[in-house]
């Protein structure tokens, strides 16, 4: 078994890189904080998987509770931890995506 991590400034409301994996989510809570605007939402597949999600999204957004969106997550940003709690995998460090994006 293994959980999937991400931080929340790498969920989107659009694709950039065109390689994103497409999250369908219910907003739950959206606050502002400065110029920025904190999401949380809940993706359910319909056959019982469930999880939370948390964006950090750049300007000011409007949504209503349990408003369907959807959500973007670069898959090369992920970390993958054990059952236990031990790093797995990581993304590359940032020097190294922007090498790949050149």
């Amino acid at each position: 078994t293994y959980w999937l991590g991400g931080r929340a400034q790498h969920v989107a409301m659009e694709a950039h890189l065109g390689r994103e994996i497409e999250i369908p989510a219910g907003i739950e809570l959206a606050e502002l904080s400065g110029s920025e605007t904190i999401v949380h939402a809940d993706h359910r597949d319909g056959s019982g998987g469930e999880f939370h999600l948390i964006a950090q999204l750049s300007g000011i957004h409007t949504f209503s509770y349990e408003q369907q969106a959807r959500l973007y997550l670069d898959p090369h940003r992920l970390f993958v931890f054990t059952a236990s709690g031990a790093l797995a995998a990581s993304p590359p460090r940032a020097t190294d995506q922007r090498k790949e994006r050149a």
